[in-house]
C-alpha cells in the first residue's frame, strides 16, 4: 500500500534509515506544505496538541490554561483553542516568551511562572476561573490552577516536567476539589492514537493551511546533534 516518494511516519526513533513492518507505519496525506511542518506543528507535538484538547471537549466562550504555553505543545494547544473561539491564558519561563505569546501567537494572556505574585497573576488572568486545563509541567502553577477549576471543569494531563528527574515527585492536589467542583481529570499518551496518525495529521493541517497556526522552527544537522535538540 506504499509507493517511493510516500510521507510516512513511525516510531522507530531517530535514524537515517528504518526497515520497518507496514503496520508500523502510517502514510500522511500529501499537502502543500514543506516537509519540516511534519515534524512539528503536524508531527507529535501537533498531533498530541489535537488528541488533548479533544479529550477535554472544550465549548466556544470557555476559559482554557495552559501550561508550558510556549513548548512545542503548549504553543499548538492555544492556537487551536483561539481558533475554536475560547478565551486563552498560558505560563512560560520568561517574559520574552509571553510577550511572543501575546504578540504573535494571540493568546487573551500569558503570564509568567516565575513571578512572585503568580497566584494573584492568575486570579486576575482568569477571573472567572478555568474550564479547561492543559497540564504540562506539574510544579506549584498546578496546584494553583487546580485551585482555580471551575464545576465541571476538565483537566487533561499531558506531562509533568517538574518531575521527570526527580527523586520523589511531588504530592498531588486534593482529591477534595474534584468532588466538590465534579472534575474531570484524564491522562493520556500519544503511542495510544498513533494509529489515527493520518487523520490527526488532516485536523491540525487545517487551522495550519488557515493562518490559524503559527510555529518556529529550529534545525540541527545531522543524527550526532539529535541530543542537542531535545
Amino acid at each position: 500500500r506504499f509507493k517511493v516518494g510516500d510521507k510516512v511516519s513511525h516510531m522507530g526513533g531517530w535514524r537515517d534509515v528504518a526497515q520497518l513492518p507496514a503496520d508500523g507505519v502510517t502514510a500522511l496525506p500529501d499537502l502543500d506544505v514543506p516537509e519540516q511542518p511534519y515534524l512539528g506543528v503536524l508531527g507529535m507535538p501537533g498531533m498530541t496538541a489535537w488528541v488533548g484538547l479533544d479529550l477535554a471537549d472544550p465549548v466556544a466562550g470557555e476559559t482554557l490554561f495552559v501550561s508550558a504555553a510556549s513548548g512545542a505543545v503548549g504553543q499548538i494547544v492555544g492556537q487551536i483553542a483561539k481558533a475554536e473561539g475560547l478565551r486563552v491564558v498560558g505560563c512560560a519561563g520568561s517574559d520574552e516568551k509571553c510577550r511572543w505569546l501575546e504578540s504573535e501567537l494571540g493568546f487573551d494572556q500569558a503570564i509568567n511562572y516565575h513571578s512572585d505574585n503568580l497566584s494573584a497573576e492568575l486570579a486576575a488572568a482568569m477571573p472567572d476561573g478555568i474550564d479547561v486545563f492543559f497540564e504540562n509541567t506539574g510544579g506549584p502553577v498546578q496546584l494553583l490552577a487546580y485551585e482555580r477549576m471551575n464545576t465541571f471543569g476538565r483537566i487533561v494531563v499531558c506531562g509533568l516536567i517538574a518531575d521527570y528527574s526527580s527523586a520523589q515527585p511531588a504530592p498531588g492536589p486534593s482529591w477534595l476539589r474534584m468532588i466538590k467542583k465534579r472534575l474531570t481529570i484524564q491522562g493520556f499518551a500519544m503511542p495510544d492514537h498513533w494509529d489515527k496518525s493520518a487523520e490527526l495529521v488532516k485536523a491540525v493541517s487545517t487551522y495550519l493551511m488557515k493562518g490559524q497556526i503559527q510555529y518556529k522552527a529550529h534545525t540541527l544537522q545531522g543524527l550526532e546533534s539529535a541530543i542537542e535538540g531535545v
